[in-house]
């Protein structure tokens, strides 16, 4: 008979699978069989421990945005639409010191459902970089993999031209995670995921 896991025990092995990357939230609420709500809760617990971070090294872009999210006193909200769910967008809203922003981020890893905010950063930047590196929308289109017929794709990237300019201006110097890193979830993005605000030298 298989023994029944402890609180920590299922804790530490539902961060450990978000770490990686792999996994949605609802795969991994199946996997270990809780709640996809019990998951949140318990990664939430582990992002905020100590030891966490304890074997994986300093990234300086991961550092740097969790300064960011102190020094700007960041906070995020996600919105329940669902006009943008047909290519997998959800709208973000950003509140900061220079007002409140909502742009549509890509969040196909449930994230935004972790609540933890230098990721949402994180998506907020990958977003603005997509969009700056494009020339237009039917490119910015191509390089997403995203159809220009799509009224949604059309949506996502009208929002974010919208208050692009302000954000680009307000997160200068600020990168975001490498796709290719948070694809094979690496050192970086592990990094990143696990990040937590506290203690900040």
């Amino acid at each position: 008979m298989e023994q029944e896991q402890s609180p920590d025990q299922l804790k530490k092995a539902a961060f450990q699978l978000y770490r990686r990357g792999t996994l949605s939230l609802a795969d991994i609420s199946q996997q270990l069989g809780i709640s996809t709500r019990a998951l949140r809760d318990a990664l939430k617990r582990a992002i905020n421990e100590d030891n966490n971070t304890a074997t994986l090294p300093p990234y300086p872009e991961v550092e740097r945005m969790r300064r960011a999210v102190v020094d700007f006193q960041l906070s995020f909200e996600s919105t329940t639409d669902d006009d943008l769910e047909p290519v997998l967008y959800r709208r973000l809203q950003v509140n900061c010191g220079r007002g409140q922003f909502v742009i549509p981020v890509a969040d196909e890893s449930d994230d935004i459902e972790v609540g933890n905010p230098v990721v949402m950063l994180h998506l907020v930047l990958d977003t603005l970089a997509d969009y700056d590196e494009s020339d237009d929308f039917l490119v910015w289109c191509k390089d997403l993999g995203l159809p220009p017929a799509e009224l949604a794709a059309q949506r996502v990237w009208d929002e974010i031209g919208e208050v692009a300019p302000v954000l680009s201006d307000l997160f200068k110097g600020l990168e975001p995670v490498g796709s290719w890193e948070m694809e094979f979830c690496t050192g970086p993005a592990q990094a990143l995921r696990a990040s937590r605000l506290k203690p900040l030298d």
